[in-house]
């Protein structure tokens, strides 16, 4: 007889990685593995097969995971297909995908992030697999229970990891959003806002950004002694470094309500890497909402570096509008 356990997948196994409890112990061990998948296929027999949880397992595990019904789950035969109020099933037959997991409690295992990211980018858009793969990426996740709409949380995985899982794919996808964007995905965002200038930024003028080549996200930038006696500290943390043109580029939701004490240690730190030959430039909420604002601090940035022999077409104008009306309407966040 065959060995079966539960694999949750798609949406709620993406809330169990956003659940600040489970979700940090679940990073905690895929930073142990080079590949979620591992922790799974040293525990699972090589014929082991997910099944589906019937009503009574599915109310069970809603609880259990503190999660809403219905639970998603991946089988790998048709026969074994549901969709009931309590249980929606995700058929996959690729063998690679049902290791794809991680062991959470008993026989339940949870599908890897990159499998998630799979599941939930296909037939998506380009801004809603952007900022999905932003959050397993980043050092934030999605909470509507939060202050802020998100806790801190370790990266779950990597763009390069994100790649390789649909590289290794029986359908790589090649021409889906999700697939594409990988090459230009920038890891380390520490909120949406981030997540958001890095995509306006960074991905290809086809796609609606600027194609500025070398953003990176909260890079540590070692200070010079000088520097470091202005800033009060010996390093220092850009929202979005361009190592191009040695800019770096901060979001502020609340420049207009610092404290005396903010405001003094921003200009430090401003101050601090003008002496290291950096510029700065700050992007304000007010800005970021609006179209005409944001178009002309990316165009600046964009021209100072001299990134583009070709001017903007009316296409790509309308291209960069589409991507920013999408990622700022709240419509690319699963």
């Amino acid at each position: 007889m065959k060995a079966t356990y539960y694999l949750v997948c798609g949406r709620t196994a993406l809330a169990i990685y956003r659940s600040q409890a489970d979700g940090e112990r679940l990073a905690r061990l895929l930073h142990q593995e080079a590949m979620g998948m591992r922790v799974a296929s040293r525990m699972l027999p090589e014929d082991a097969r997910p099944k589906a949880p019937g009503k009574r397992i599915a109310c069970a595990l809603s609880v259990m995971l503190d999660t809403p019904l219905p639970i998603e789950a991946l089988v790998v035969e048709p026969a074994s297909r549901r969709q009931s109020a309590y249980t929606r099933t995700i058929l996959d037959s690729d063998p690679f995908h049902a290791l794809s997991c991680i062991h959470f409690e008993n026989d339940i295992f949870v599908a890897s992030p990159e499998l998630v990211y799979y599941q939930l980018t296909r037939g998506r858009d380009i801004a809603t697999s952007w900022m999905l793969g932003s959050e397993l990426c980043g050092r934030y996740a999605l909470d509507s229970d939060a202050k802020d709409g998100m806790h801190d949380r370790p990266p779950l995985t990597t763009p390069e990891a994100l790649d390789r899982f649909f590289a290794r794919s029986h359908m790589p996808c090649s021409h889906a959003a999700g697939k594409r964007i990988l090459p230009y995905l920038k890891a380390g965002a520490r909120s949406p806002k981030e997540a958001e200038i890095a995509a306006l930024m960074a991905l290809p003028r086809r796609m609606g950004g600027r194609g500025i080549p070398g953003v990176t996200l909260n890079r540590t930038i070692a200070l010079t002694p000088e520097a470091a006696r202005v800033a009060k500290r010996s390093h220092l943390e850009g929202d979005a470094y361009l190592e191009t043109i040695d800019e770096n580029v901060e979001y502020d939701s609340d420049a207009h309500h610092l404290s005396r004490e903010a405001h003094e240690r921003d200009e430090r730190k401003a101050n601090a890497l003008r002496m290291m030959g950096v510029s700065l430039t700050t992007i304000t909420a007010g800005q970021l909402n609006s179209w005409s604002a944001i178009d002309a601090i990316l165009d600046g940035l964009s021209r100072k570096g001299g990134f583009h022999k070709r001017l903007e077409t009316p296409g790509i104008k309308q291209a960069q509008q589409h991507l920013w009306r999408e990622l700022l309407s709240g419509r690319a966040r699963i």
